[in-house]
């Protein structure tokens, strides 16, 4: 599967989405959401896949984003966004996301961990800037 670098600051949520990437099998680190600090463990540990809290304080999930795109232009960038609020889906986007969900289901769908409704296949959300 995939190494998985995760950008959040809520500890309980945190916790429920490294178990449920590394349950599906992901190599899963995490970083505190600091955007210089996200940066150089995206590069210590040279992801595949971010994903990162849009919502993190004083903004600090857009420029998380912002500095791991600076850090690896083709990582792939997954922005989690609460109940897909316009606003943060088109700031992700603006930032570097590469796709933006708002669920863990979302993120697992995302990953390849679980399939689409009615076994169709998931429309992956590529988003440029």
């Amino acid at each position: 599967m995939a190494r998985v670098l995760v950008v959040e600051d809520a500890l309980e949520v945190l916790d429920l989405v490294v178990a449920r990437l590394r349950r599906g099998g992901h190599e899963v680190r995490c970083s505190p959401a600091d955007p210089p600090v996200a940066a150089r463990r995206s590069q210590a540990f040279s992801p595949e896949v971010c994903v990162v809290d849009v919502a993190l304080p004083e903004g600090a999930g857009l420029r998380a984003l912002q500095a791991l795109r600076a850090a690896d232009a083709d990582v792939r960038l997954i922005a989690c966004t609460a109940a897909g609020v316009d606003v943060n889906v088109i700031s992700a986007i603006r930032s570097g996301a590469t796709e933006v969900v708002s669920t863990l289901h979302g993120l697992e769908v995302a990953l390849g961990q679980s399939p689409r409704p009615h076994g169709r296949p998931h429309p992956r959300r590529l988003l440029s800037s």
